[in-house]
């Protein structure tokens, strides 16, 4: 991911870039492409940079013209149709930054750009002759976003982190999200561990202008498109296509990607889709590698099931045992790299899963999450309740 980091001074005519540069310092890790800032009168915006496409990724950032101010944490999945509607050559798709397309887009449609983007993104746009801020975030929050706003300024970053050490920002917990993390039970998504620090919740947009701030919701899917077939193979059909579109979305990359392998449904789906997809076309295709974390006790022991997708596709395949793992090992920078609490025992074997990564020169990582827990969870009994179908519940 990229990070971005923003500030709107609400009470001053010029934006203090001291603070920004406080915000940017702790986003480096996120930008090794470069880190960048720009300041137009009261707004100062910066991007920590990780390009997917080589061509793209010498750009300089952040994005400034005579009119905005772009930063974004954005992989776009639809860059050939923004072309196309843009008036742009098909070639530009991967030569033009996300950041790019973002204010392309922004002029020709507003803050309705979002309506047209097809992808992970978490943005900021400072309109230098409307002197407003408008920042979105994709349907389902891939990309973070948080932000500090009070009557003197907006405070914009990828990580909480990055609002707490300005000054001014007090450091409190939120004793509401710690007790609804507790019961598992998270009723205001908005809502942080901090309590000066606030989420744009996935599928919202936030505007800052004239010393007020405000968020609503842009995502607004029309559930009456539901496609309607015939029979009950076409919706499997259906689903496949789309999950196979999905992957396919992914590997597209100048880079090596990584793939979490487990002995789930959801991981080794993935797996397999993908080495469908290079099988039929494995020209121009980046690296492709698989990572898994082995339990080898009797009680979690998947590695059968890894080892038997592992061993019928092309791809490279990288296990490690995690049995022996300490789960207080590398503690605080598992932490630092959280922001939250988390209740995960397989958080423990991220930094392995981090160092195969670096060495397969990687920039992603797919995993699969949430189809054991459909089949599998109360979740789906709960659904089947709430819909009165007692028997098969």
């Amino acid at each position: 991911m990229s990070g971005i980091a923003g500030l709107v001074a609400f009470d001053s005519d010029q934006a203090d870039r001291r603070v920004l540069a406080r915000m940017s310092g702790f986003m480096r890790h996120r930008g090794p492409d470069g880190l960048g800032a720009v300041q137009h009168g009261p707004a100062a915006l910066a991007q920590a940079h990780l390009s997917m496409h080589k061509l793209n990724g010498r750009q300089v950032l952040p994005y400034d013209s005579d009119d905005l101010l772009v930063v974004a944490d954005a992989r776009l999945y639809n860059r050939r149709a923004l072309a196309a509607k843009l008036g742009f050559r098909e070639n530009d798709a991967d030569r033009i930054e996300n950041s790019a397309w973002l204010a392309h887009a922004y002029c020709r449609w507003g803050e309705a750009l979002v309506d047209h983007l097809d992808g992970d993104f978490a943005f900021a746009i400072w309109d230098k002759r409307a002197k407003r801020l408008f920042a979105a975030r994709d349907p389902f929050g891939v990309k973070p976003l948080f932000y500090h706003a009070t009557a003197e300024r907006l405070l914009l970053a990828s990580e909480p982190k990055q609002i707490l050490v300005v000054p001014g920002v007090p450091i409190e917990p939120n004793d509401l999200v710690i007790g609804e993390y507790l019961f598992q039970r998270f009723e205001d998504l908005s809502q942080t561990y901090f309590r000066s620090v606030l989420r744009l919740v996935p599928g919202h947009c936030l505007v800052a202008e004239g010393g007020k701030t405000s968020v609503r919701r842009w995502w607004n899917p029309d559930l009456r498109e539901n496609p309607q077939f015939g029979d009950e193979q076409a919706y499997y059909d259906h689903f496949r296509h789309l999950l196979t579109d999905a992957v396919r979305k992914r590997i597209d990359t100048d880079y090596a990607v990584g793939c979490h392998l487990s002995g789930g449904l959801d991981s080794g789906s993935l797996v397999l889709l993908a080495d469908q997809l290079y099988r039929q076309s494995p020209r121009g295709m980046p690296r492709f590698d698989t990572i898994s974390a082995e339990y080898l006790q009797p009680v979690c022991n998947e590695s059968p099931q890894i080892r038997a997708v592992a061993a019928v596709t092309g791809f490279g395949h990288h296990a490690f045992t995690a049995d022996d793992r300490s789960q207080v090992a590398d503690i605080d920078e598992m932490l630092w790299q959280a922001d939250r609490p988390f209740a995960d025992p397989g958080q423990g074997t991220f930094l392995e899963t981090a160092d195969v990564l670096d060495k397969i020169g990687a920039r992603s990582l797919m995993m699969g999450f949430g189809g054991d827990e459909l089949l599998s969870d109360g979740w789906y009994v709960h659904d089947l309740v709430e819909r009165g179908q007692w028997r098969r519940a």
